[in-house]
C-alpha cells in the first residue's frame, strides 16, 4: 500500500447504477495523477468519495497511511485534502481576497464569536489570513484584483480564484475537478503552466480533466475509467498507445 493515497476496491451505487466499480489505484506523493474517461465514467463520483462528499458502499481510501474512508468532508479537509469543483462556487458580492480567505477555515481558531469581539487573537489571525490569501492570489496571478468583487471578474479569473482558495490552506493533496472547463485556449495554457509550477513546489495533485492536451502534458500517471471501471493506467505515453483507451475514449482517429 502506498504511503500517500491508496484507493482499494472502491465502489458506489446510485440505485441500480454502479457509478464506481471496484476501482483501485495508488498515487505517489509530489506527482500529478490524472483520472480520465468519457462522460459517465465515474470520475467526479470518485472525486466526491475521496473528498468525503459522499460515502462509498465498499472499498477503502487511505491517505498518509490513515484510513479516511468513512470521514466527513470537513474531517478530510483537516487532514490536508482540498478540492475545486466543476462549477465555480464563489460569493460573487464578496471581494476576491475575502473569497480566498474562506479557504482558511482549517487554519484558524478564533471562530465567529472571536471575530465579533475583535480580540487580539482574531485580529492577528485576520492579518495572517490576508497575507496568506495574497500569497495564494499571487500564485495564480490575481493579486492586483484582490479588492475587486469576485463576480465582476471574467469566468477564467473566477476559476483562478477558486484555485487560490484551495491553495491558501496549503493542502497536502489538491483535487482539481475539470479546472479547464469553460476556459479558452490561452487560459488553458496559463492554467497548465500554473499547475506545473505548483508541482515543482512539491504539491501533489489529483486531476480530473477532459482536455487531453493538458492531461498529457502535465501528468505523471493517468488512470482511465469507463462505466465506473478502471480500464488502464500508466504514463501518458503508454495511455496514448493503449488500444482499449484509443477505442473507448480517445477515438479511432487517434489510432
Amino acid at each position: 500500500m502506498s504511503g500517500f493515497l491508496s484507493i482499494q476496491g472502491l465502489s458506489k451505487n446510485f440505485g441500480g447504477l454502479r457509478a464506481v466499480d471496484a476501482v483501485s489505484f495508488e498515487m505517489e506523493q509530489n506527482t500529478i495523477h490524472s483520472v480520465i474517461g468519457p462522460n459517465g465514467a465515474g470520475k467526479t463520483t470518485l472525486f466526491n468519495l475521496i473528498a468525503g462528499s459522499i460515502q462509498s458502499d465498499c472499498g477503502s481510501i487511505h491517505f498518509l497511511n490513515n484510513d479516511i474512508t468513512s470521514l466527513e468532508s470537513y474531517e478530510i479537509a483537516y487532514r490536508g485534502i482540498f478540492r475545486t469543483f466543476q462549477a465555480v462556487k464563489l460569493s460573487e458580492r464578496m471581494s476576491v481576497i475575502e473569497n480566498v480567505m474562506l479557504g482558511m477555515h482549517t487554519k484558524t481558531s478564533s471562530g465567529f464569536l472571536g471575530g465579533m469581539m475583535v480580540s487580539p487573537k482574531s485580529r492577528n489571525e485576520e492579518v495572517y489570513m490576508r497575507e496568506e490569501a495574497l500569497r495564494a492570489l499571487k500564485d495564480v496571478g490575481l493579486e492586483q484584483f484582490a479588492l475587486e468583487e469576485a463576480g465582476s471578474l471574467p469566468f477564467g479569473s473566477q476559476r483562478m480564484i477558486e484555485l487560490a482558495r484551495a491553495l491558501v490552506a496549503r493542502p497536502s493533496l489538491l483535487l482539481l475537478d475539470e479546472p479547464a472547463s469553460g476556459l479558452n485556449m490561452k487560459e488553458t495554457e496559463e492554467l497548465t503552466a500554473k499547475i506545473s509550477v505548483l508541482k515543482n513546489r512539491g504539491l501533489s495533485t489529483l486531476l480530473v480533466e477532459h482536455d487531453m492536451s493538458l492531461v498529457m502534458e502535465i501528468s505523471d500517471t493517468i488512470t482511465v475509467l469507463n462505466f465506473g471501471k478502471k480500464i488502464a493506467e500508466g504514463k501518458p505515453c503508454d495511455i496514448q498507445k493503449n488500444e482499449e483507451v484509443i477505442r473507448i475514449y480517445l477515438g479511432d482517429d487517434n489510432a
